[in-house]
């Protein structure tokens, strides 16, 4: 049986170094394929994450776009381990402590 979320086309350099990252400080991480590329679960709560290249020249798909203006979880872009780690600890605090 095929994962129908597994993912099938290249993924960013960036993105093997980021979720290391993200596992390491406890993250569930679910790579996916649409239309985002992580899928994180940290302390409970669910975290959106599209990883870009960091020289910044790659865009958002159209999908992505509407999926963006969707969406009401927490959604980032990320280019580094630091940015993908301060996104899903951003949003633990603004959902949780915030509350």
């Amino acid at each position: 049986m095929v994962n129908r979320f597994a993912k099938q086309h290249a993924t960013d350099s960036n993105q093997a170094p980021i979720v290391k990252a993200l596992t390491a400080i406890g993250c569930k991480v679910y790579e996916m394929e649409r239309p985002v590329d992580l899928l994180v679960e940290f302390r409970s709560i669910w975290v959106v994450l599209e990883v870009k290249n960091k020289d910044g020249l790659n865009k958002l798909t159209d999908a992505q776009v509407k999926f963006f203006e969707k969406t009401t979880a927490p959604a980032y872009i990320v280019r580094s381990p630091t940015e993908a780690i301060d996104a899903v600890q951003r949003a633990w605090r603004k959902l949780v402590i915030n509350n």
